[in-house]
């Protein structure tokens, strides 16, 4: 199973970090504007740094862990990613006031 991880801060941290200790068999991705935060993490986890679509094309879960202020930015970047998949991708939002509904919008579904 591969877990996306887009925003490596604290709270996103922390989430893909329990992933990690749990007994399932998954390969981590994570991506950050800071790219010094998805290297630490990665280095630490044993995970991979990538990039905000390339995360929506190969895993099977991806936690969106950003700032509701940034959520939309980073929906218009995976929107072609997300409607180009055939099999199944579950986004999990972190970000806090905002609808399923909301999301749903940015990306076309």
């Amino acid at each position: 199973m591969n877990i996306g991880l887009i925003g490596c801060g604290n709270m996103g941290s922390a989430l893909i970090a329990s992933c990690a200790k749990s007994s399932l068999s998954c390969s981590f991705f994570l991506s950050d504007a800071d790219k010094t935060k998805s290297a630490a993490l990665a280095a630490k986890l044993g995970g991979t740094v990538s990039d905000n679509k390339a995360i929506c094309d190969v895993c099977d879960f991806v936690f969106l862990a950003v700032k509701p202020q940034i959520l939309p930015a980073v929906l218009d970047e995976i929107a072609p990613a997300v409607k180009a998949r055939i099999d199944s991708l579950t986004l999990i939002s972190m970000a806090a006031g905002v609808s399923i509904a909301f999301i749903r919008r940015f990306l076309g579904a």
